[in-house]
């Protein structure tokens, strides 16, 4: 869960937040969701739950929740669902009507996103278990 809300900060600020308003990027709202929780997770994760089994590629369960969102966002999309203002998809980067799902109609489609976004989940999941690890081996 950790691994996926600091995700959340750091897609809402390298790719989201440039898109939208100052009004809302200043908002309470805003601030609360995508910076003092996540920065609050990941506190609590190392203070906390350091004593988490990090053993071999358990990291890759880092993967678990987007991958779930992923799936749930597709369906969802797949039946119409309306994400809010019309949208069909949640984030602009799953927008499989816009951009294709592989390279299509000049734009990186939704695959390559999905891939670069595993990544980045699987790299702060296994950052994450080495915090783990240097903090477990600091305190024997």
């Amino acid at each position: 869960m950790t691994v996926a809300i600091t995700i959340t900060f750091l897609v809402f600020f390298i790719l989201l937040a440039p898109t939208l308003p100052v009004s809302y990027l200043v908002s309470f709202d805003n601030f609360s969701v995508h910076l003092l929780v996540p920065l609050l997770a990941v506190v609590d994760f190392f203070l906390f739950d350091n004593k988490v089994d990090v053993k071999g590629a358990k990291f890759l369960s880092g993967l678990a929740m987007p991958l779930y969102y992923l799936v749930f966002a597709l369906i969802l999309s797949a039946a119409n669902v309306n994400f809010g203002g019309g949208q069909r998809v949640p984030y602009f980067f799953l927008n499989y009507f816009e951009l294709g799902w592989a390279v299509e109609k000049g734009q990186t489609g939704v695959v390559f996103w999905i891939i670069i976004l595993c990544a980045c989940f699987t790299l702060i999941s296994y950052l994450f278990a080495l915090g783990v690890k240097l903090i477990n081996k600091r305190r024997k």
